[in-house]
């Protein structure tokens, strides 16, 4: 910055880097016609993203029907909390309905034919604040000890480099690829319960256009007092959000 001009640089990788790689650069510019000149080193490291084979992609014609995610979800109301782990076993556990607790609400599967933008509460802090695409057992949760819910389904990728975020108060666990339901596949990401509405980001490399399988796990304790919300979102060429079946032309449709 000089004054009050910005100059911003771009750079055109022309390509993927690969995972992990270290990238160096010397950005040397000149204005004010020539008079002034300026260099500067620059160092980064790529994110360590994994690369999705083309054989987790589903067969073709194996996908079809209407755009949205599924939804299973469970709320428990006791007084002295539901005793069941913030994570994604007491999730897992939760929803199969074997707790001693009656669930209030045992919903799903569900289709969410709308953004994934789930707010289970009035939140302040989440990037999409005021869609209010709140399906109707989540509209009030005052006095619920524990929420579990699963959204899954199958997201139509283009082959390349794609950057997805979830901004969400509670806990999350991401599984991607293959069959959304399979339990013992391996994690892609998985967050502690956070209270405060927090963002967490992962970056896949397709290798092959298709549609691939995605199951989010979402549990928040304690619910009827803390923040309960999930956004599911990629980032566009500008890095803008834009949320998972939106209506924005480059919006991720899921099945």
């Amino acid at each position: 910055q000089e004054g009050n001009e910005i100059i911003t640089v771009s750079w055109d990788n022309q390509g993927v880097l690969d995972a992990g790689a270290l990238v160096e650069a010397n950005i040397s510019m000149t204005f004010d016609g020539g008079a002034k000149s300026a260099s500067f080193d620059w160092t980064g490291r790529v994110s360590d993203y994994p690369s999705v084979a083309a054989t987790e992609a589903q067969p073709a014609g194996a996908v079809s029907g209407d755009t949205g995610m599924l939804m299973n979800l469970s709320l428990i109301n006791t007084d002295g909390g539901s005793g069941i782990p913030g994570n994604v076993s007491g999730a897992w556990f939760q929803l199969s309905g074997a707790s001693e607790f009656q669930n209030e609400v045992d919903y799903g599967p569900h289709t969410l034919d709308f953004p994934m933008d789930v707010e289970m509460s009035s939140n302040s802090g989440d990037n999409f604040f005021g869609e209010d695409n709140i399906p109707d057992p989540w509209i009030d949760l005052q006095g619920f000890a524990s929420v579990a819910a699963q959204f899954y389904g199958y997201l139509e990728l283009d082959a390349g480099y794609h950057r997805f975020g979830i901004n969400r108060a509670g806990g999350v666990n991401v599984v991607f690829g293959g069959n959304p339901l399979d339990f013992f596949a391996p994690s892609l990401v998985t967050t502690g319960t956070s209270n405060d509405i927090t963002e967490a980001t992962f970056d896949l490399f397709v290798e092959e256009a298709g549609f691939y399988g995605i199951r989010i796990d979402y549990w928040q304790s304690d619910a009827g007092t803390q923040n309960s919300q999930l956004e599911f979102y990629s980032f566009n060429d500008a890095g803008e959000r834009v949320l998972i079946n939106g209506e924005e032309s480059d919006a991720i449709k899921a099945y």
